[in-house]
């Protein structure tokens, strides 16, 4: 198989979101080392890696016709390389069989009738949401597709969070450190709770600008938030989490489907409360814990602070549902990889 795809790059702090982070786990899990190729597309200059893009598909096709691979892992562009990746793929499906991982609502919420080029039977679509999967089916006729949710491979069955009977909550901000996440929300949300007792904010995330750092540090003179941290991976990023009672997630980011982020904060029992984007509100099984705008924030925020331990235990009911469906979801999974 060829792992056609992007990866996150932690010694240099890029790439490092949702997207290619599954890719990553996939390939943890799938990759055998002795027959299976990796193209990595991952380059910090976008033009750049336009190009790279452009060369690797001249590569794939080499290993194709004259290395017998015959299995293609890769993932859907929703920006730059759309149409060009679209075209690959359909071109590549006469040769070979293809495993597309779909990441994002950009092209599903406006239909691109190129798109049906797609349905071709050779190819296997693993989508990560109800709603996308829904849409892929019936605006594009992607019939070949499995519904597998992100969260599978961070639930441990046994794991149970300790609880810390703890007065003040802290309430983090973890993400990509930028506008479209929603860090400026996150900010003001933090601003109005500037005075009040029991409530502390954190901040968390990679690729921050030098003019968002700057804010960030003046929030954090003013005891506007408690502290922050960059670039937070591994046992750090684990730590944090256990630590962590409630996740703001106010991101208005067009590709946003199912957002990582959420799924590892359901794995450690933390409440999330989000922005409706996407389909954030499956991704949480409809609790009540989405809106569309700042003053839902704060009167959330409010709510669940004061009623707490039910929404822990409406979380923890959430991840003992994930912990039951894990095994099928896996199995879907396996059927397209073995």
């Amino acid at each position: 198989m060829i792992f056609f795809t992007f990866f996150p790059d932690y010694k240099r702090n890029y790439n490092v979101n949702g997207n290619s982070i599954f890719s990553e786990l996939l390939l943890k899990k799938y990759y055998k080392k002795n027959n299976d190729i990796i193209i990595n597309t991952t380059l910090k200059n976008k033009h750049l890696t336009f190009v790279k893009k452009l060369f690797s598909y001249l590569i794939v096709f080499y290993y194709i016709f004259f290395k017998g691979q015959k299995k293609i892992f890769t993932v859907m562009l929703d920006n730059y390389g759309f149409y060009p990746h679209l075209l690959f793929c359909y071109f590549a499906s006469f040769f070979s069989k293809l495993i597309i991982y779909h990441h994002s609502f950009v092209y599903i919420n406006k239909r691109k009738i190129l798109f049906n080029l797609l349905s071709s039977k050779r190819i296997k679509h693993v989508c990560i949401s109800k709603k996308q999967y829904n849409i892929l089916k019936s605006n594009y006729n992607l019939n070949n597709s499995i519904l597998v949710e992100n969260y599978i491979f961070f639930l441990k069955k046994n794991f149970i969070k300790k609880n810390y009977n703890h007065k003040i909550k802290k309430v983090i901000f973890l993400s990509a450190l930028v506008k479209e996440k929603g860090i400026y929300d996150y900010l003001n949300l933090a601003k109005k709770f500037k005075k009040t007792k029991g409530i502390n904010f954190y901040i968390y995330g990679n690729n921050c600008s030098k003019i968002i750092l700057k804010e960030i540090k003046f929030a954090k003179k003013c005891k506007i938030i408690k502290n922050y941290k960059l670039n937070v991976y591994g046992k750090i990023k684990e730590k944090i989490l256990n630590e962590s009672d409630i996740l703001i997630f106010p991101s208005m980011h067009k590709s946003e489907t199912t957002p990582l982020t959420i799924d590892e904060c359901i794995d450690k029992l933390i409440i999330p409360i989000c922005y409706d984007i996407g389909d954030i509100r499956n991704q949480i099984n409809k609790l009540d814990l989405v809106g569309k705008d700042l003053n839902f924030l704060k009167y959330k925020i409010i709510h669940v602070y004061r009623n707490f331990d039910v929404y822990k235990n409406k979380i923890k009911k959430l991840k003992n549902l994930r912990i039951k469906n894990k095994i099928k979801y896996m199995k879907k999974l396996d059927s397209c990889f073995y």
